[in-house]
């Protein structure tokens, strides 16, 4: 038992703290020191880096300078800068135009007059200049014609490149048909979509109905005494419930690799229970320890990357969430604390690395980049923050994780109800379309993977032909001004 606990708290060890680098010399005693550091390369464009620098007291003009300097993983310098420091909280932009794409190292150095008194490390990723992002469709108006491929034929022609389609429905119960059966079911989606069909899982097959917890509405009409019987998450298959979502799984990736789809979207949202999310709840429920729950959603993820493996080694796995974001430790639990999810993205993770698989799991940003925020400005500050607090994660699985841009938008805000009209409010400043091009742009140009959620709270149906149509303009608008066509010769 010592030894797997040693063995998870160093699996699960993704910090979120700054990396000193350096020694400080005696001016350090007066002299500013970084109390925090943040870079991103998602924003304004694919050239530049912002440096967000916080000191823990303010800097004497004219003597401190924060000496920048990019360099790639081995160490070799690829761009540098001197800013002077005029206050306690600054930021800066660089230009990396000639520095290529990948991970890189932002190294700062607080200089009194010339001499290093502070450093701090901080590791980023650049995408290439030219690489237009893929552009999925993620909508329950699909669930509508998930029997019926015709209605498919709505998203030909649209700005997306891909669509989510739920083989099976999040509260699904019955026996999992074979694999055989599943294709004849869906035989026609790629014979009408000219687009990719993303099969869409769902973890709530494996989740548990409390009597009473918080839950999804849309719980009512389903069948919850099938999974009441379930203990909070069914990590022991006792219930049978975690062969059957590991099925599904597995179907899914065979199924998206037949059709031809860069590969799969997973859903971990808990809609049973969103008290399954707290590790130490689980343990409670479950009467074991958070590490030994902690293992086993872990030893979940590694049985889904061993599928990877064997169906579809190259197949991309678009979450919603990716739940990597490390929060405080807790009194009483002695592994790194994520949301439960979380274990079980590091476990796919870990085996994908030792495996050296080519697959992506994709962080879709549901939970840390979120659906909306009120102007462009708004949504620049929350991309960078996403970039930091996932920067650990893209620095352990270089290869195998990445982010997503996510954006739930309308068209009148006259006709939003529900919770996009409380985020909102009642005077919003994105008012039509037209207001949301720039914010498209913003997410296409800082990741490969972008992604639309169509609510019904704002009326979003891509299968509408004139609703379908605003949206979609509007996105091609917003990719012609990200990546414009160059001139021809």
């Amino acid at each position: 038992m010592i030894a797997r606990l040693a063995v998870l708290s160093v699996l699960l060890g993704i910090g979120c703290t700054m990396a000193p680098a350096g020694d400080t010399v005696s001016a350090a005693q007066v002299a500013p020191r970084i109390e925090s550091l943040s870079v991103s390369a998602r924003t304004i464009d694919r050239q530049t880096l912002v440096i967000e620098v916080e000191l823990h007291r303010p800097p004497q003009r004219s003597r401190h300078d924060l000496r920048c300097t990019v360099t790639d993983p081995q160490g070799n310098v690829q761009a540098a800068t001197t800013r002077q420091l005029t206050a306690r909280r600054q930021s800066f932009t660089m230009t990396i135009a000639s520095v290529p794409p990948g991970s890189h190292y932002l190294q700062a150095e607080v200089t009194d007059r010339g001499q290093v008194v502070d450093s701090a490390r901080r590791y980023f990723r650049s995408l290439p200049t030219d690489e237009r992002p893929y552009l999925n469709l993620i909508s329950f108006y699909s669930s509508r014609v998930r029997d019926g491929a015709n209605g498919l034929r709505a998203l030909n022609g649209q700005a997306f490149d891909g669509v989510a389609l739920p083989l099976w429905g999040a509260y699904h119960h019955e026996p999992i048909e074979a694999f055989d059966a599943l294709c004849e079911r869906f035989a026609d989606v790629p014979e009408v979509l000219e687009i990719h069909p993303w099969p869409w899982v769902f973890l709530n097959r494996m989740l548990g109905l409390p009597p009473k917890g918080r839950r999804h509405e849309s719980i009512e009409g389903t069948r919850p005494e099938y999974f009441a019987r379930i203990p909070t998450i069914d990590l022991d298959n006792t219930t049978g419930a975690r062969e059957d979502f590991l099925t599904m799984w597995r179907h899914s990736l065979r199924l998206a690799r037949r059709w031809g789809a860069p590969g799969v979207v997973l859903d971990y949202e808990n809609y049973n229970n969103y008290d399954a999310y707290d590790l130490q709840y689980v343990a409670r429920q479950r009467g074991e320890t958070c590490e030994a729950v902690a293992w086993k959603l872990h030893e979940l993820g590694r049985d889904m990357a061993r599928a990877i493996e064997e169906e579809y080694p190259e197949a991309v796995v678009w979450t919603l969430i990716s739940a990597l974001q490390r929060f405080e430790d807790r009194p009483g639990c002695s592994v790194p604390i994520y949301h439960t999810p979380g274990y079980i993205s590091i476990g796919l993770l870990d085996y994908a690395a030792e495996h050296d698989l080519p697959c992506v799991l994709v962080n879709g940003g549901e939970g840390l980049l979120q659906y909306y925020h009120p102007d462009l400005a708004a949504w620049r500050e929350r991309i960078r923050y996403v970039d930091d607090r996932l920067a650990p994660a893209q620095e352990r699985w270089p290869r195998n994780f990445d982010l997503a841009g996510c954006i739930s938008p309308y068209h009148d805000a006259a006709q939003l109800t529900g919770w996009i009209a409380q985020k909102a409010g009642d005077a919003p400043r994105l008012r039509d379309i037209d207001d949301f091009v720039p914010i498209f742009r913003e997410l296409m140009v800082g990741h490969r993977y972008v992604w639309v959620y169509a609510a019904s709270a704002s009326n979003t149906n891509p299968y509408d032909p004139e609703i379908a149509r605003i949206y979609s303009d509007a996105l091609e608008e917003a990719m012609r001004e990200a990546f414009p066509e160059p001139p021809t010769q």
